[in-house]
């Protein structure tokens, strides 16, 4: 009976050696090994800060404008508004793999937006901030906008897309212009035109690009031009339902506040 119930142990240790040996085996061959990291925090003035900011010392119909620009100017997206404080970081932190030909590769989802807006009252003190995702952010820029009124003049993005209205034969386009990478290695400049009426919904793209770059989809109810030129020297057009369009949050806003206000000119 032991002599069994020692063969049984030792066929299950086998088992169990044979179970993680490829995962060992991996990590010999690729020189990678799991590590907890610490967080690392991408604000939009660059570089890692290290830390994200203190929101405790915002405190409702005390702070003012002034002192949330001194606090969190690193986080500063450019907004040139009066009722509102648009600031954007990344976070990534947890568990990384290390490797010998890799740099920090982390895990549990990566990079992370955040967007912080923060609402003032007519003398310029705080009546509201939050903390929103980019998903968030982008479903309650409507109403944000609103806070605004007038909005500042549209200024020229500091990357990405841009966009400018044009009136042909009394009806007012938006004429989107940006250069992407397509198939991952293709440099594209391209340009189309769409009106109010043909907007479906907008998206925000599910990884971020950089704390100063918001990415959105423009998702149409019809397919539309888009003509493009290749660094390569190829030209054409296509038509899509579908335009990727990434700027820095004034100019994401701007757009935001064209598409659903009626009204409104850039």
């Amino acid at each position: 009976m032991h002599q069994e119930d020692h063969s049984w142990m030792t066929r299950r240790r086998f088992k169990r050696l044979l179970a993680i040996l490829p995962v060992c085996l991996s990590m010999f061959l690729t020189a990678c090994v799991p590590m907890k990291v610490p967080k690392q925090v991408q604000p939009v003035s660059g570089g890692d800060q290290g830390w994200e900011p203190d929101m405790s010392v915002i405190r409702v119909g005390v702070t003012t404008r002034a002192m949330i620009v001194q606090q969190f100017g690193a986080f500063d997206t450019g907004w040139k508004g009066e009722r509102l404080f648009l600031g954007r970081w990344l976070s990534a932190g947890g568990i990384a793999i290390v490797g010998m030909y890799s740099d920090f590769n982390y895990g549990g989802g990566g990079w992370v937006a955040h967007d912080l807006v923060v609402e003032f009252d007519e003398k310029g003190k705080v009546i509201r901030y939050q903390l929103l995702s980019d998903k968030r952010f982008l479903d309650d820029l409507p109403r944000l906008l609103s806070i605004e009124g007038r909005p500042p003049e549209i200024q020229q993005p500091m990357i990405g897309t841009s966009f400018k209205t044009v009136n042909v034969m009394g009806k007012e386009f938006l004429e989107l212009s940006g250069k992407e990478r397509w198939w991952g290695t293709t440099d594209v400049s391209w340009s189309s035109r769409i009106t109010r009426e043909q907007l479906e919904r907008l998206s925000s793209w599910p990884t971020p690009l950089s704390a100063n770059e918001f990415g959105l989809t423009i998702h149409l109810r019809e397919r539309v031009k888009q003509e493009f030129q290749e660094s390569n020297g190829k030209s054409g057009t296509r038509r899509t339902k579908n335009l990727d369009f990434r700027a820095d949050v004034p100019t994401i806003a701007l757009l935001v506040h064209f598409l659903h206000m009626p009204s409104a000119k850039p």
